[in-house]
């Protein structure tokens, strides 16, 4: 898999209040990220707070960039949520805020037509180089609560980011991350094919984002309409 990011540009997404353009989110992809991890930006006004009276508290602003097939990227998001909930205990006066926002491993992968993890994983990396690594993730997964599973089916997560930004959107934070989790958790400890549309109408049923009807009436004009056959 390539580890050049594409930026991931989704259509109007539908809330409760209208449809929101997102022609200008701002989804800013990196040139050239750290290879397999998740970038993460950082925009604080602690220094300056004392400058900003409209700012009762010092605010700290986390901007996570990653991809659901990227295993590495799950780890960062593992530490990231676990460095968030220490700083919040050990600093309660200070507002800690995190948004996710996508890029493309590997942009060539398709959309329609899921694929076998292994065997792209072999020919990305042959077979001897894929045991090494995959032992490290099981590894360092152990200590983030992780349990990886690699094998299963693998395709583009344009559809998979969509629903995460659709959860950014109608709910902030808290629906953007209880989403992220039950994305990462899906592929990667249950090898789940997550491009499925199946599977995504239930994660947002699950999540209590969107019932699974109002999926299928919101996300028409989102979703590709896929013949799957794996359902979470």
């Amino acid at each position: 898999m390539s580890n050049n990011p594409t930026a991931v540009n989704p259509p109007a997404a539908h809330c409760s209040q209208g449809v929101v353009d997102n022609n200008n989110y701002g989804i800013g992809m990196p040139s050239n990220p750290h290879p397999g991890y998740g970038i993460v930006n950082c925009n604080s006004n602690v220094s300056n707070n004392h400058h900003h009276h409209s700012h009762p508290h010092p605010t700290v602003s986390i901007t996570v960039v990653s991809d659901f097939n990227c295993p590495w990227c799950y780890v960062a998001h593992k530490e990231v949520q676990s460095a968030l909930t220490q700083a919040r205990i050990s600093h309660p006066n200070t507002l800690f805020t995190v948004e996710y926002r996508p890029f493309q491993l590997d942009p060539t992968l398709p959309t329609e037509k899921p694929m076998c993890r292994i065997a792209c994983y072999k020919a990305k990396f042959g077979e001897e180089k894929m045991k090494k690594i995959g032992e490290a993730l099981r590894e360092r997964g152990r200590r983030v609560g992780i349990d990886f599973h690699m094998a299963g089916k693998v395709r583009q997560t344009t559809n998979a980011h969509r629903l995460a930004l659709k959860a950014w959107l109608c709910g902030g934070e808290a629906a953007q991350v209880k989403m992220v989790d039950a994305l990462f958790a899906a592929y990667f400890e249950r090898e789940t094919d997550i491009g499925c549309y199946n599977f995504l109408s239930k994660a947002a049923e699950s999540t209590g984002l969107m019932t699974y009807d109002q999926v299928s009436l919101s996300f028409r004009h989102i979703f590709t309409w896929l013949n799957c056959t794996s359902i979470a």
